[in-house]
């Protein structure tokens, strides 16, 4: 599943066109393996080049199972109980 941003989820409806940077933070960074990033306290997933930047993390298996998507994000327990930002 491709990432889309819409104004009202991922910016404000007003923000003109030039400002505008989705709150969701996609499209998410080139990386050529996966790590955890201490600074937002989640797993950065490897993407091998900029057109996957906007693929949406997912889990195969609950993919199949409920044949719906349910977006994955793994952190760690203590940034969890913080609200996200």
């Amino acid at each position: 599943m491709m990432h889309k941003c819409h104004p009202g989820r991922c910016f404000e409806k007003d923000t003109p066109e030039h400002a505008r940077v989705c709150g969701k933070g996609f499209p998410f960074p080139v990386t050529p393996v996966t790590y955890f990033d201490e600074g937002i306290s989640r797993v950065r997933y490897r993407r091998r080049g900029p057109e996957h930047g906007k693929v949406v993390p997912y889990n195969e298996y609950l993919l199949l199972k409920y044949d719906a998507h349910i977006n994955v994000v793994s952190t760690n327990w203590a940034a969890a109980s913080t609200p996200c930002q």
